[in-house]
């Protein structure tokens, strides 16, 4: 995947992903950039400044704070959720879960 199927994936839902950190080690994240799961008083303002062609800033769902990662060192990336339980219209048919 590049860079934009990446960040499409992670507006969409919440998505699984292992990487390797940049000290070698293995990093399992849940993470999304779906605004639906960003508290309000972290959502990001403006600009995606974390973000460049190669590195993605991302909200890290259980440890809930923003972090990052280099698309190059992505190892498993899986998309688990939709847009979202807290949409207001969960049938909608452009909100399924489609494979990647």
């Amino acid at each position: 995947m590049n860079y934009e199927n990446y960040k499409t994936e992670l507006r969409n839902g919440i998505c699984e992903m292992t990487f390797t950190k940049k000290d070698g080690t293995l990093r399992e994240m849940v993470c999304t950039l779906s605004m639906n799961h960003i508290p309000e008083d972290k959502k990001p303002s403006g600009t995606s400044a974390g973000s460049t062609g190669s590195v993605i800033a991302v909200w890290d769902v259980r440890k809930e704070e923003w972090r990052s990662f280099r698309i190059d060192s992505v190892i498993t990336f899986e998309r688990l959720t939709g847009h979202g339980v807290k949409d207001k219209d969960e049938h909608d048919a452009s909100r399924q879960q489609l494979p990647i």
